[in-house]
């Protein structure tokens, strides 16, 4: 049963080949990066360990909220903020039944999906996936919520190398779209996977997908959207408008980059 409400989310979402790492190795990056120490741990298992410490107060209190659901024409699901709050955490059969219900639950109700999305991105009751959260959050988006649109922009923030596995099914799709073009250009099947991979790693494209993703929030109906934006572009996380069109979406990345005879260098995150 679990498998085919898996199924359902991820059939818009196909998974992105998720390359996880060993708990140790999350455990212990995070517990230096909390400590204030040097990491010493690869990109691939930094990821997991910030969102291990990420807050994601703001998300859970908009799940929990009364007025947000009422505004979505959402069921709030008070069980699952009782659930994340108990101390001590409940047992294995008690997180199985929990991560089932909200399973069923979310083929009708986004808020049980955004919940899943949180869950599995902090390795919460459930084994750690970027995948798995991708799939989840994808669907509430799409579906119109807010708070899944808002904390895919959350997530690259917390941890921008994560970029590979929540976007690169949508990169992929809108590629799809001009390949046709690309490949009249004379670019390779190899050239625009390199590209696509580029496009993923770029610290200033992913900040614009954040951006991108913050826009789409508001357009969905978030209050406060566009006020976490204007902070970002306060405090100079993210620039007031994108240095280079080619950072807006990988359809400008990849037509610039076949119009270009010194083709761009991307810069790694």
């Amino acid at each position: 049963m679990v498998k085919n409400y898996r199924t359902a989310a991820q059939s818009t979402y196909p998974r992105f080949a998720e390359d996880l790492p060993a708990e140790s190795d999350i455990a212990a990056c995070a517990a230096q990066l909390h400590n204030g120490e040097a990491n010493t741990f690869p990109e691939r298992i930094e990821k997991y360990a910030r969102l291990r410490l990420a807050d994601f107060g703001a998300t859970l209190m908009e799940l929990a909220d009364p007025a947000a659901n009422r505004l979505l024409n959402r069921q709030a699901l008070p069980h699952a903020a009782e659930m994340l709050k108990r101390d001590p955490p409940p047992d294995a059969y008690q997180c199985a039944r929990f991560v089932h219900g909200l399973m069923r639950q979310s083929q009708t109700n986004s808020t049980a999906a955004v919940y899943l999305a949180y869950l599995y991105a902090v390795g919460r009751f459930v084994p750690q996936s970027l995948c798995e959260a991708a799939a989840w959050a994808h669907q509430a988006a799409d579906a119109g919520d807010w708070r899944a649109t808002k904390l895919l922009a959350d997530i690259l923030l917390a941890a921008p190398h994560a970029a590979p596995e929540l976007y690169y099914e949508t990169v992929s799709n809108d590629t799809y779209v001009i390949l046709s073009d690309l490949k009249e250009a004379g670019l390779s099947t190899k050239e625009i996977e390199q590209q696509k991979k580029a496009f993923l790693g770029n610290r200033q494209a992913v900040m614009e997908t954040v951006r991108r993703q913050l826009l789409r929030a508001g357009e969905q109906g978030d209050p406060t959207a566009q006020v976490r934006l204007q902070q970002l572009i306060d405090t100079e996380a993210m620039p007031a408008e994108a240095a280079d069109a080619r950072y807006t979406g990988i359809k400008n990345w990849l037509a610039i980059y076949a119009e270009r005879s010194d083709q761009p260098d991307p810069a790694p995150l």
